[in-house]
């Protein structure tokens, strides 16, 4: 069948229904709202659902352990695979993460282990992380450190590994801000042999009166120079909402040239839809065409359906579709894909 969903585009080609049942999940909850367990199933061959996946969620010490058990459906019965215990502060700041594999005869086996450390509340200094021996010692493999602004907001990231008993640097982050606390720039290095230099940057700037990100800017490092890469120009409506990004990327003459497009349609009061179409330049420099994504919401604003198509000759052609239902606390019960 065909479904017009805005006037500009062309009809669509949605496949029978009775051949697109790919995977849905289920979301439980507790009374207090927090997730329990999500269940996911995936078409059979057979014509019916079958379990495939599951994750449990409990909650001690008064919500500062979290265990996530993961479980597979085999030979009819859930089977454990893989579970991670992450614990918390008295702020709600994660301080641990450790992952344990199911050994088969009724232990978990350490495996991974996350370290978080803060100085202030919710404003992380370090994130260490650690692999465990078969003999049961943990050692280092990388860590990031953060830094900050007077006005708490993150100034560097530097990422190090474990190397012959001391870190080694490998990359690092620098931020700038003007005087709205609006990232300007952000200028990636990379470390070899104890030298820092500079690979990337990403240049934003901002609307005088909305504030609104309207370009991004990727920079290259030369060797002697910064230069231009990529482009992303950002386009508004009066309710500040995106209707178009445009990418360009630049020749060696430093002209930008356009190669792609996204452009974004809003439906209105009556219908609560989303469309976001996909154009990209084909060799005869022309613009095309290519995929689009269409998101429907319900009337308290959540998303029920997202549907993905591409063009081919015949028009739009869906490729999937998940449809979502919730319950009346606004949490997520149940999602269904289509392809």
């Amino acid at each position: 069948m065909s479904l017009n969903l805005f006037a500009q585009v062309e009809a669509v080609t949605i496949p029978d229904e009775a051949e697109r049942n790919y995977s849905r999940t289920f979301h439980n909850y507790d009374d207090t709202q927090q997730k329990t367990e999500l269940i996911e199933q995936r078409w059979l061959d057979s014509g019916a659902w079958g379990n495939h996946r599951r994750k449990q969620y409990r909650y001690e010490d008064d919500g500062r352990t979290v265990v996530t058990l993961i479980q597979f459906w085999q030979n009819g019965r859930w089977n454990n695979a893989t579970r991670e215990v992450a614990t918390y502060n008295a702020d709600n700041d994660r301080t641990s993460r450790t992952r344990e594999q199911w050994d088969g005869d009724g232990e978990w086996t350490p495996e991974q282990r996350d370290i978080y450390t803060y100085e202030n509340t919710n404003q992380m200094s370090e994130w260490r992380s650690q692999l465990r021996t078969e003999a049961g010692n943990w050692f280092y493999t990388w860590r990031f450190t953060y830094s900050y602004t007077d006005d708490d907001l993150i100034s560097g990231i530097m990422y190090e590994e474990w190397r012959q008993n001391s870190w080694q640097p490998v990359r690092q982050t620098t931020d700038s801000y003007n005087e709205n606390n609006q990232r300007t720039e952000r200028i990636i290095y990379e470390s070899h042999r104890g030298r820092r230099t500079p690979e990337k940057a990403y240049v934003f700037e901002y609307d005088d009166e909305s504030g609104l990100m309207i370009r991004q800017l990727t920079r290259r490092w030369d060797g002697n120079d910064w230069r231009n890469y990529e482009d992303e120009l950002y386009d508004y409506d009066e309710e500040s909402r995106l209707i178009q990004t445009e990418y360009r990327t630049f020749e060696e003459n430093d002209t930008g040239r356009v190669v792609a497009r996204e452009v974004y349609n809003y439906g209105d009061e009556e219908e609560s839809k989303t469309e976001r179409i996909r154009e990209e330049r084909s060799p005869d420099g022309s613009m095309e065409e290519v995929w689009r994504y269409v998101y429907i919401y319900d009337y308290r604003g959540y998303k029920t359906v997202k549907s993905f198509y591409v063009f081919q000759e015949d028009g739009w052609i869906e490729q999937n579709r998940t449809t979502f239902t919730y319950d009346i606390y606004g949490n997520c019960t149940s999602s269904v894909t289509q392809k």
